[in-house]
């Protein structure tokens, strides 16, 4: 059936008008109608190429493994309860990630057996959701997520369905996905610099390349506005690929981008340029050394210390031709695949791997052990050697007012022996701050944001002035990076502390595989200053002396040793919540100082770190 109901051409009309403006897609349009013909399955594996795709799964044992555990995971599903509407606080992230998971592992097992159960079980899922009251457009990553997962359901099942449920499933892609987002209320991401237009618009695309055959005009104008809007967020990894919010972050946007451009050159045959913009390939070097020796994350900013196998990644790899990008993936997917299948929906995008992959090489190690990159939230990242006990630190630069950025400008970590010393305290759950009334998503100065202790300067490895936050419009900006004769970064942190300090040059240095350095070059303005320098440990902490502390943690010992300056002392800082909106953070403590700095004059800081339990 070509033509959608009456009431959906006159919704359409009314909603785009305005919109269009003359800039209608006149090209794709035309492009779609040619291709009214093509078959389902289309996205991301077209039905003719089924074949030489199983025989590339056997012949790879890596592969192969991948696909037996998604046959095992879906196999899970095939008697579970549907995914019931629930929202938590204003999200419904819960269910639309869950039914996202669902049709991954259904879809893909359906694929790689032709077994009819599975897509049975898959359309149940869709026709669950499409009787949804709604997808939750007031925050439309929720109602972006279900769209694709329905496209990629209506596409795949395709074949398993009868008339009335691909009406019934297209209708909903239609009313509960992609009309909602022209609503002015719903679509303020259109144009945004941040995640929110990656998710977005990859997830529309996905449910209008589905059912473009029977919605065309729709379909063109919604596929079109991703192509030509999403390079808006794109720029945010320019010029080298430092990710401004993070690399979870970056693992949550970049990936739903990979699946616009595999979606794209899957139906239309290219990716209008989208792999092409500065940095976004260079991108998987960021996030392959932000992981620390152990696999865990540089948790800068509101990301977490562990991320799940990233799909994306085995994309990348493909396609620089690059297998070291997998160092930190490989072990991940072993796992995983080594593990029971659940209920999780954290990896609801590994069955992707089974397209996104090329010529795994489980053995690939990758040479650089240095990576920096400037962009919005410049990092600097360095490892003695690839090795599980390496010497690892990173630090970054950056700005308050960066999406999902805390005040952590100058921050550090450091990973030494195999064992994390100096560690990002984390974020806090989101729910748990919004149910309390907290307006957390503003980074203005006088934000509830900023009264979250750990969203604020004073749980971080860095330096307050006169016991006030960062400057929420400073930019603390990478200045300096060598490893000639050795590794060595300097930040130049001036602007982060609201003209208190004329100057605040922060270096970090790596003079000897297990000696580090941390020196801090403080200049005050014409007012005489104070200044509180801490960093964040879980390790046992135990202060020898005002110049001495020693940190101890899984039988190893380090020595922190306070150089400069002469009149300042080591003291143990409480990470206990000082509010009662904060989160609990047991068995954790700041190692920190205190210093004067009087007015014109210049103070220094410098500490040193080194393992001494040889």
């Amino acid at each position: 059936m070509r033509k959608i109901a009456l009431l959906w051409i006159l919704q359409i009309a009314l909603l785009l008008v305005p919109l269009t403006s003359g800039a209608y897609p006149s090209e794709l349009l035309d492009e779609l109608k040619a291709r009214r013909d093509m078959p389902h399955p289309r996205i991301l594996l077209a039905a003719e190429a089924t074949d030489d795709w199983r025989e590339s799964i056997a012949a790879d044992p890596i592969k192969q493994s991948v696909a037996s555990f998604v046959v095992k995971k879906a196999e899970v599903y095939l008697n579970k309860d549907l995914v019931a509407y629930e929202l938590t606080g204003r999200r419904l992230r819960g269910p639309c990630r869950a039914v996202m998971n669902r049709i991954a592992y259904l879809g893909l097992a359906y694929k790689l057996t032709g077994d009819p159960r599975f897509a049975k079980r898959g359309v149940r899922e869709m026709l669950n959701v499409a009787s949804f009251k709604d997808w939750n457009p007031s925050r439309f990553l929720d109602t972006a997520t279900m769209t694709a997962a329905l496209g990629f359901g209506y596409d795949w099942f395709f074949h398993e369905m009868g008339e009335a449920e691909r009406r019934s499933i297209r209708e909903a892609i239609i009313k509960q996905g992609l009309l909602p987002s022209f609503q002015p209320g719903n679509n303020r991401w259109v144009g945004s610099k941040n995640n929110w237009n990656q998710v977005c618009q990859a997830g529309l695309t996905v449910g209008a390349l589905a059912i473009f055959e029977d919605a065309t005009e729709i379909a063109a104008i919604i596929i079109d506005r991703g192509i030509k809007n999403v390079p808006t967020a794109l720029k945010a990894y320019a010029p080298d690929g430092a990710y401004p919010e993070g690399p979870g972050y970056w693992e949550y946007g970049t990936s739903y981008t990979v699946l616009q451009i595999t979606a794209l050159e899957s139906v239309l045959g290219q990716d209008f340029g989208l792999s092409a913009h500065p940095g976004f390939l260079e991108s998987s070097d960021y996030y392959l050394h932000t992981h620390r020796p152990d696999r865990q994350l540089f948790n800068y900013s509101d990301n977490s210390l562990n991320k799940p196998v990233n799909p994306a990644s085995f994309w990348f790899a493909a396609k620089r031709n690059k297998p070291a990008l997998l160092w930190s993936e490989l072990p991940k997917l072993q796992a995983l695949i080594a593990s029971e299948p659940g209920e999780g929906i954290k990896d609801r995008f590994f069955p992707l791997v089974l397209f996104w992959a090329g010529e795994i090489a489980p053995d690939a190690e990758p040479k650089e052990l240095s990576w920096h990159g400037r962009g919005h939230t410049p990092v600097a990242l360095h490892r003695s050697s690839w090795e599980p006990d390496a010497t690892y630190f990173g630090i970054k630069g950056g700005s308050p007012r960066v999406n999902h950025a805390h005040m952590d400008a100058g921050t550090f970590v450091l990973d030494m022996g195999g064992v994390q010393w100096v560690e990002d305290i984390g974020a806090q759950s989101y729910n748990s701050l919004e149910s309390l009334g907290l307006h957390i998503w503003s980074n203005d100065a006088d934000s509830d944001r900023w009264r979250v202790f750990r969203f604020g300067p004073w749980s971080h490895n860095t330096v307050i002035v006169d016991g006030q936050a960062q400057d929420v419009d400073g930019r603390t900006t990478l200045t300096h990076f060598t490893n000639d004769p050795f590794t060595q970064v300097t930040l130049d942190l001036s602007e982060a502390f609201g003209g208190r300090l004329a100057s605040a040059i922060r270096t970090a240095s790596l003079p000897e595989p297990e000696l580090f350095e941390i020196r801090d070059r403080l200049t005050a303005d014409t007012s005489d200053r104070d200044a509180r320098w801490a960093f964040f440990t879980r390790a046992e902490l135990d202060i020898k002396s005002g110049k001495i502390a020693h940190l101890r943690r899984d039988g190893r010992t380090m020595r922190v040793s306070l150089l400069a300056p002469a009149d300042a002392s080591f003291k143990n800082i409480s990470t206990e919540a000082p509010n009662n909106w904060d989160g609990p953070n047991p068995g954790s403590s700041m190692l920190g100082l205190t210093t004067s700095i009087p007015a014109n004059e210049t103070r220094e800081i410098q500490v040193r770190f080194e393992l001494i339990d040889y």
